[in-house]
């Protein structure tokens, strides 16, 4: 099978969001989602590339990388300052083939990763 490319947010979905997000901002050590750094990990060693996705702004770059290694969270990007909005996925496929994309919502700090799975 072909190798996946994964956008995954980070705050809610790996991180758990805090009511004040101030914390984020002054933490080296985020709390986590129940098997992200798992899933994230298993996807990753599985040849697939790993794209984290975030609102947070660039000036948070290194605090963020800093929070993402002490978590042992594997990464191949990270894309910053993205509006916390509605967030769309376009994607082309060829004629007469499967669609190539798809999009999975997870509730913010309830379901993070544990029920989303991919098998390569």
């Amino acid at each position: 099978m072909h190798a996946k490319t994964f956008f995954i947010d980070i705050d809610g979905t790996i991180f758990r969001q805090p009511e004040d997000f101030l914390d984020v901002m002054k933490n080296d050590d985020i709390s986590m989602l129940p098997e992200a750094a798992e899933k994230i990990c298993k996807w990753h060693c599985q040849g697939n590339k790993i794209i984290l996705t975030t609102a947070r702004p660039e000036s948070m770059r290194e605090r963020t990388i800093k929070q993402l290694d002490n978590a042992g969270i594997m990464y191949d990007q990270l894309v910053m300052s993205l509006t916390s909005g509605f967030r769309v996925l376009i994607n082309d496929y060829e004629q007469d083939t499967t669609p190539k994309a798809e999009a999975r919502n997870v509730r913010r700090n309830i379901d993070g990763l544990i029920n989303i799975n991919y098998i390569n």
